[in-house]
Formats: C-alpha cells, sequence, structure tokens
C-alpha cells in the first residue's frame, strides 16, 4: 500500500500551513541548561550550571532546586527501579532524592557508607533498606526514613550479601543474605530471629580467622557477580524457601556462584518458617541443574529447574520434603530446560529450551503427568497465555496459536506470525502477520482465523509496529506511517511522514514512548508482545524497567493504606495509568517539515496534522517529552526552556 508523490506533495503543503502547537511557558533560567529528562513517573528534572532542579511541566514554575548538585552529568542521575526516588551519584558520595519535594531521604556520607551494594524501597515501613560497606569496610545494613531522611536503625554483621528482601507486614521485614535470614522488626531495628543458612556456615564460623577469610573471599565473589541464589515465599502459608546454584556434584557446601560453562549445575532448596525461622525440613532437597524457578501448588512445591536435556520436575511434599512424583518419588522426566512456565487451568504450561529449539508442554498438576504425546516446537519465546473456550491462547514474540491442552494439537494450522502489534477487541484478536503482510482477525471462541486486511506495505519499509481499536476503525502505525482500517477492514486513510535525516534525533521521542508502552502493558495485555521489544530496547533504562517489572499492579492494593512519599508515589502512577487506559486522540510523530526536525500530533481518526513543534534544523535537538501526558520540553538556548502540551 503506497502513496503517490503527489498526494505526498499535498501532504506537504498542508502540513506547512498547519499552526505550532501552543506553547504552555517559556523559562528563562539564571543557569546553562546541560540536559533535562522526564522520569516514568512523570517528574520533569533539568540538571543546569548551578543546580538539580524539578519544575512544573504545565507552568514551567521550579519546584525545587539543590545546588550541591550543580553540572551533575544526567548518566550519574538515575531512578531507582520500583521507585520514583532519584539516585545522584558524585564522586564517592550518593545521595536519594525525593522527587517531589527535592529532599534528602539518604546520604551515604553522612550514613557512613562508602559502597552502596543494594537498595529497597519498602513501601509498607516508609524507608528504604540499604546494605554495602561503612567507612570501616564493614557489612552494614542501614533503614532510612522516607519520612525524615534520617537513619533509623543498622545492622552490622558478616552477613556476605542481601540477596532478597521481603516485607512482611507494615513493621517486618524479612532479609536473607548470603550467610544468614533476618526477621527485623523495621520500627526498631529489632532482631525479631535470625538464622544461618547451611551448615557449612556453621562450620565456617567454627574455623575462626579462615572461616573468616573464606566468608570473605565469598562475599568478594558475590559483590562482582550475579549470585544465583532464589527466594520464593508461599503466598499464604507460614514458610520461604531459598534456592541455591551450585557447580558440581550434590552440595553440602551452602551458596556458591556460577562462574561460567561447567558440564554439570545442582540446585539445593531449603524451608524455613516465616514466623520463626527455623527449618522445616530433616534434609535438604538436592536437583540436578540449574535453578529455573518453582510453583507454589495446594500440596506440596513444584520443582521446574533447567537440566538441559535431562529436566526432571517434581512435586515435593511442604511438611517433610519428600518427593511425590515418578517412580518412588523421583518424578517426572521433561524435554529440554525449563525456562518459564504459565498457570492453565488445573495444570501448568511449562515452556523448554533444548539446544536452540523451543518447546511446550503441559503439565497435569493433579495427576503429575505430562499430557502432550510428545513436547510442541513453538518459534519465539513465550510472551503471553489466556485460557479461552477452545484451548490455550499463546503468544510468542514469533507467533499466535491456540493449543488444546488435551492432546497437545494446535488449532491453528496456519500460525499467525507476529511481531508486538497485537490488539484485543472483546473476543476477537487483531495481530500483523509478518509473513503475509496482512491483519488477522482471530474468533477465541470459535479459534476461527480471517484476513481483515488487504496488504499493507508501509513507505520507507516500515513494518507495522503498533495496533490500536477505536470507535472508527482499527489504527495500524508504525514510526513514520498511519493506515485506519474500517469496522470491515477497508482502508479509511494512509499517511506517512517523511523520517528525520538523522537517527539520533529520535532517541527523545522513543524513549518517550517505551514508558508508555510499559505503562501499557500494566492495565492490557494487549500490548505484551509490544512491550517484550520494546522494553529489550531500553534494558538498561531504570525509568523504563521500573514500570515495565510490572510493579504498578500493587499500587491499588497500596495506595489507600500508605501515606506520605508513598501515597504521593501511588496516587501519581494510578493518575498516569488512568491516563494511559484513556488514550488519547493523537500520535506524535517526529518528521521533516520546511528542512526542519518537527513534532507533529497526528489525529488518529482522520490522519491530518493537528499541531507540529519544530525542533530547528540541529542533528541533535534537546528535547524532552512525557509520553503519557502529552507534554514536549525544548530547549532554544543555553539558558531557555519552552512548554508545550499536545
Amino acid at each position: 500500500m503506497r502513496i503517490s508523490i503527489i498526494t505526498l506533495l499535498a501532504f506537504s503543503f498542508f502540513t506547512s500551513a498547519i499552526g505550532q502547537v501552543k506553547e504552555l511557558w517559556t523559562e528563562n533560567h539564571t543557569e546553562n541548561i546541560n540536559w533535562q529528562q522526564v522520569t516514568s513517573y512523570g517528574h520533569y528534572i533539568v540538571g543546569g550550571s548551578r543546580s538539580l532542579s524539578a519544575f512544573n511541566p504545565d507552568t514551567g514554575q521550579r519546584l525545587w532546586s539543590a545546588p550541591e548538585f550543580a553540572n551533575v552529568p544526567m548518566e550519574a542521575v538515575e531512578q531507582m527501579d520500583g521507585s520514583p526516588l532519584l539516585s545522584v551519584n558524585i564522586g564517592t558520595d550518593i545521595a536519594f532524592l525525593d522527587p517531589f519535594t527535592g529532599e534528602k531521604k539518604f546520604d551515604s556520607n553522612k550514613a557512613g557508607i562508602k559502597e552502596i551494594i543494594d537498595q529497597h524501597v519498602l513501601y509498607e515501613s516508609n524507608g528504604i533498606l540499604i546494605s554495602g560497606k561503612n567507612i570501616s569496610n564493614d557489612e552494614t545494613i542501614v533503614m532510612a526514613s522516607l519520612e525524615t531522611g534520617e537513619i533509623a536503625w543498622s545492622i552490622r554483621e558478616d552477613y556476605g550479601r542481601v540477596v532478597a528482601v521481603s516485607e512482611v507486614s507494615a513493621n517486618e521485614v524479612l532479609i536473607v543474605t548470603l550467610f544468614f535470614n533476618y526477621k527485623v522488626n523495621t520500627t526498631s531495628g529489632d532482631i525479631i530471629w535470625k538464622n544461618e543458612i547451611s551448615d557449612a556456615n556453621s562450620q565456617l564460623e567454627k574455623m575462626g580467622a579462615l572461616g573468616s577469610l573464606l566468608k570473605d573471599a565469598t562475599t568478594s565473589m558475590a559483590n562482582k557477580m550475579d549470585i544465583n541464589v532464589g527466594f520464593f515465599q508461599h503466598p499464604t502459608d507460614d514458610m520461604f524457601i531459598i534456592a541455591s546454584e551450585q557447580e558440581g556434584s550434590a552440595s553440602n557446601s551452602g551458596f556458591t556462584m556460577s562462574t561460567g560453562d561447567v558440564p554439570q549445575m545442582n540446585t539445593t532448596y531449603i524451608a524455613f518458617s516465616l514466623s520463626t525461622g527455623e527449618k522445616l525440613w530433616k534434609d535438604d532437597i538436592q536437583v540436578n541443574g540449574m535453578m529455573g524457578t518453582l510453583h507454589f501448588a495446594d500440596n506440596g512445591f513444584i520443582s521446574l529447574p533447567d537440566n538441559g536435556g535431562g529436566t526432571i520436575i517434581n512435586l515435593y511434599d511442604y511438611a517433610t520434603g519428600e518427593g511425590m512424583w515418578g517412580k518412588k518419588g523421583k518424578g517426572v522426566r521433561i524435554k529440554g530446560g525449563i525456562y518459564d512456565y504459565v498457570v492453565a487451568g488445573d495444570g501448568l504450561l511449562l515452556v523448554t529450551r533444548q539446544g536452540e529449539k523451543d518447546f511446550i508442554s503441559y503439565l497435569d498438576v493433579n495427576q503429575g503427568l505430562l499430557t502432550f504425546d510428545k513436547p510442541v516446537k513453538i518459534d519465539g519465546r513465550l510472551t503471553f497465555s489466556e485460557k479461552t473456550s477452545n484451548g490455550l491462547l499463546f503468544i510468542t514474540t514469533e507467533e499466535l496459536n491456540i493449543l488444546d491442552p488435551a492432546t497437545g494439537e494446535l488449532l491453528l494450522k496456519d500460525q499467525i506470525s507476529v511481531n508486538r502489534a497485537i490488539v484485543q477487541n472483546k473476543d476477537v484478536l487483531y495481530a500483523y502477520d509478518v509473513k503475509h503482510q496482512v491483519i488477522k482477525k482471530l474468533d477465541k471462541n470459535t479459534a476461527k482465523t480471517s484476513i481483515f486486511s488487504p496488504d499493507i506495505r508501509f513507505e520507507g519499509k516500515e513494518i507495522p509496529t503498533n495496533l490500536e481499536m477505536r470507535e472508527s476503525g482499527l489504527l495500524v502505525s508504525s514510526e513514520q506511517n498511519m493506515l485506519l482500517l474500517d469496522q470491515d477492514g477497508k482502508v479509511v486513510y494512509t499517511s506517512y511522514f517523511e523520517a528525520p535525516r538523522e537517527p539520533g534525533v529520535l532517541r527523545a521521542l522513543r524513549y518517550a514512548n517505551a514508558i508508555y508502552a510499559s505503562y501499557v502493558s500494566v492495565v492490557s495485555y494487549s500490548a505484551a508482545a509490544q512491550l517484550g521489544a520494546i522494553s529489550q530496547e531500553y534494558s538498561d533504562d531504570v525509568a523504563v524497567s521500573s514500570i515495565a517489572n510490572g510493579l504498578g499492579q500493587a499500587y491499588g492494593e497500596l495506595g489507600n493504606q500508605a501515606s506520605g512519599f508513598a501515597k504521593q508515589s501511588f496516587q501519581m502512577a494510578n493518575a498516569r495509568f488512568k491516563a494511559t487506559s484513556e488514550g488519547e486522540n493523537y500520535l506524535i510523530i517526529l518528521s521533516r517539515v520546511d528542512q526542519q526536525n518537527a513534532l507533529l500530533q497526528v489525529n488518529k481518526d482522520t490522519g491530518e496534522v493537528e499541531g507540529k513543534i519544530f525542533l530547528g534544523s540541529d542533528r541533535n535537538p534537546d528535547y524532552a517529552m512525557d509520553g503519557v501526558l502529552g507534554y514536549v520540553f525544548y530547549r532554544t538556548g543555553p539558558d531557555s526552556i519552552k512548554g508545550y502540551k499536545l
């Protein structure tokens, strides 16, 4: 589907006549502006020659200023994962700032912490748990108050490294470390109970100086690499399980780390009582393979390791740790190593990999049986599944199909080859079929597919990456193309916008769109495949990952109980979720107009440009965007910024 040259020339004339989007404000600063950024929570932050500041996006009014962070580079200011807090790293000093007020909620220098290894925001306890090394090089855990910023308490012990943190209640936290488990009162810092992770730790304690040396070596390794330790808390029962991955044969040496390609890995499971800290089983459970994951069932937990071609799955009794599936409780063999699973009806949809091939198997949890005669080969990695009246709908990074869990039969004989352009309307899915270059329609109730659109061939060799259901029809879009199909699949309009000449110009827009896609994924699975692709592109950006991780799902549950900083965080995130679900009537597209770069506000129902913001002819114009609420901030000079609202 192509647009003629005449159409393009007419469109170029039309866009030239469209007026500039009215600016909200112009702010002339008393300092040079070095950089600007919008966080995933919508805070507009500016780094200047005299201060680090935040501004009201509607008025341009300065909300707070931190002169001590003058000339701080952009890469030194990060959004903490899972929180709107800002982490500012200046040399050896790290500060956590409240983005609402600019107040310091933690100062590593003031707290006597010379190295921060991990940090966890405890919303229920209204604090930040920080672990690292103090100025005496001792391992230290401190609790900073989110209300005052002061250090409430600290633990100074030889714990190795914090592996996991779980809030048990508003005043209790479970801290899992390499050598010990701690249950701590978050108000007073009193240790409710403490136990050793393994017998090996007791042996090291008895070895005196040599034992301390070995523990120091383990800690040093752990701080420099990813630790293969898993923490699994039962959703309702008084228990949690710690899994550790070891190299070689069955290990009795506690936690060890994987250091590369090895011929054999093994995993150990240890269960503890959450209320008392006591071990629940006489003997630890040891299985072959890398850790993988586990699932809590009604009568025990199911271990789902990754042992390549020889993986064994099993159900273990909660009370005794004894295996209950297979001959003499030795488990059931499955093809490939398990890297993901989905709860589906009365069983689990297991996703495995052997070599370069991926497979799906169905595990009947009640019988401990794999129901397929042989695993079903799939293309790509699983991103979503859902039970339908016909079977299990699944979407991978490459295909969409429906699986019969009883037989393993794929109900769509001609699978739909997908990218991230998928959307749902009631019981109907629409997906762009990459192989056939059309939109296909899937009725989930009947498992019937049909071709919904004519061939789609976008200008610039782009392929559709987004679908959106609207009252006027189905919107199909990419970075520079838009196409609207009516309810019968007929083309209403096509629009193409010349791409900017410099790829770097697109970065701020792509970043804003990635944050928007992350919010969409929380409120609707329709963006599941889209999120998988878009978050990989920005996997190093905490601003995207903090939303992509699904943390927003807890806001509704905790928001009404929270206070202070936590309440503000929940309210702001929920407002943005609401704005995302309501949607906008326009797309923002970066294009070339009159030999300049311009952000175009394009109506989704007509494909016409309703407004534009010129960004000049610079190769790298300095602009920041809020992709959720439509704010644009454009630096027009060394000390001047204009704010717009699309």
